[in-house]
């Protein structure tokens, strides 16, 4: 239902199978935006279901001319890689500024807490429109986390760069990251890691009514 300055929706979903031992995830919830003025906007949902309640909100200042300040909060219930449940919360802040029509730079602070891991992240980055259609980003990020049940702590280290390409038919993205984690063993010793992340997406529209996708 959409209004001048706000719009609403609900939704429902079911399992229709599990496999695995894995939980069903049943849910009912509802959001909407809301605008108050030109210059801020408030995003927010909330859900209930099998694997607990979930939450999220958004609020933001919308000023082509000046930064551009967000907060999101988010309550998850289950982690995406592997379907267990957790409870976790994220609270993201930051600031966008767009310097021209093809680059722009933020700076966030992004804190997590649950899942028995607390962690609080600083980190930067970069976007350039180099051409039409294509887009480029780079990012860095200094990570500090630690385990409520043993104490150990991990600090983290990242830095990572992303390629990618849009037009009507085609879009296709692809990203490298780099991390040196510094981790705190459980007998007090440390272990250092060296990690590279790969991500490719790609889709193409053969007709109004098919398209191909693969990650």
């Amino acid at each position: 239902m959409p209004g001048a300055f706000w719009r609403a929706y609900g939704f429902v979903q079911d399992t229709v199978a599990t496999s695995g031992g894995r939980d069903g995830n049943g849910r009912i919830g509802a959001g909407g935006s809301y605008r108050p003025t030109k210059r801020f906007k408030i995003d927010a949902e909330v859900s209930d279901g099998d694997l607990g309640p979930a939450a999220g909100s958004a609020p933001a200042s919308c000023i082509p001319s000046r930064p551009q300040l967000y907060l999101n909060y988010s309550l998850e219930n289950e982690r995406t890689d592997n379907g267990l449940r957790v409870q976790r919360g994220n609270l993201v802040s930051g600031a966008k500024r767009r310097l021209s029509d093809s680059s722009s730079v933020y700076l966030e602070e992004r804190y997590q807490d649950g899942g028995s891991l607390t962690g609080l992240t600083h980190a930067t980055g970069i976007n350039l429109v180099p051409k039409e259609r294509w887009n480029l980003g780079s990012s860095a990020g200094v990570r500090h986390a630690a385990r409520f049940l043993i104490g150990a702590e991990t600090d983290r280290r990242a830095a990572g760069i992303r390629l990618g390409y849009g037009s009507d038919t085609m879009q296709f993205s692809s990203a490298v990251e780099y991390r040196r984690d510094d981790a705190e063993q459980p007998d007090t010793t440390r272990t250092e890691r060296t990690a590279w992340l790969f991500r490719n997406n790609f889709k193409l529209q053969l007709t109004p009514d098919w398209r191909v996708i693969g990650s």
